[in-house]
């Protein structure tokens, strides 16, 4: 069950001017409270089932917003017009040297990873909302800290699995 959807869902239309994330409120409300949680130990259940709404919300902001909301594509729209600067490559987070490849004209995410595309970037935002729902200076913008109920890290995998 899904916790939220970005709009609109055409790749030309994100690509040059964005989408926006919506937050199905009500999906969490959707599971009986009183459904056991078969993953996990009968101790982990009772820590994590009062957090469960708090962490599901940041989790789907995360993967949403972030997630989907990242990963801008590097892309030739005509010969040489580019959305960045041909003169001055950006640099690759990988391997610290100019980029080598881009899109081409006509190119699409969709295009160009075919069938696995989807699933691919579900995974892509379920890795950037993991990785960020870690991160105390993000989950302060949730009002989340060692201070709070959940902390800043409790909890947060078991809302993907």
């Amino acid at each position: 069950m899904f916790g939220g959807i970005n709009l609109p869902n055409f790749e030309d239309i994100i690509q040059d001017v964005g989408s926006k994330n919506l937050k199905l409120g009500n999906v969490i409300n959707s599971e009986s409270p009183m459904e056991r949680i078969f993953f996990l130990t009968p101790h982990d259940e009772v820590f994590f089932r009062p957090l469960r709404e708090l962490i599901f919300h940041v989790m789907v902001a995360c993967h949403e917003l972030l997630g989907h909301g990242s990963g801008r594509l590097l892309m030739e729209k005509s010969p040489h017009s580019c959305n960045f600067d041909l003169n001055e490559l950006p640099e690759s987070p990988i391997s610290k040297q100019p980029i080598k490849s881009w899109y081409k004209p006509g190119q699409t995410w969709s295009s160009v990873f075919g069938n696995i595309s989807t699933a691919y970037e579900e995974c892509r935002a379920d890795a950037v909302a993991l990785f960020l729902v870690c991160d105390k200076d993000l989950l302060a913008i949730f009002g989340y800290d060692g201070n709070t109920s959940p902390t800043a890290s409790d909890g947060d995998w078991p809302c993907l699995v």
